[in-house]
């Protein structure tokens, strides 16, 4: 009798649309670590593709922080009643502020 665990193993990146995304958000600059962040993996497996296919640019200037950032920006901009989504628009201090036509 076996006692050893069977699982059985999802590959992220064997669906190409996915690989070509994240090699080409890499070559953008996107770090590691916000690629990681993104798709839900371990950022060492974003590395291994990566240099797999020799995609490694200069410099990172996309950063984890960005991301988290730029996605909680998006989420303030929104919100769900009954499933619809809702846009919260500008406040009152901000109509004003804003340039008229």
């Amino acid at each position: 009798m076996s006692y050893m665990k069977h699982t059985v193993k999802v590959y992220l990146f064997s669906d190409k649309g996915v690989l070509n995304l994240m090699l080409s958000l890499r070559g953008q600059g996107w770090s590691y670590d916000a690629l990681g962040f993104l798709f839900g993996c371990d950022p060492t497996a974003i590395i291994y593709q990566c240099q797999r296919y020799g995609i490694d640019p200069e410099e990172d200037i996309i950063g984890l922080q960005e991301v988290i950032k730029q996605l909680v920006d998006e989420a303030d901009k929104w919100y769900y009643v009954d499933g619809q989504k809702i846009n919260k628009g500008k406040s009152y201090k901000d109509y004003l502020r804003s340039p008229r036509k």
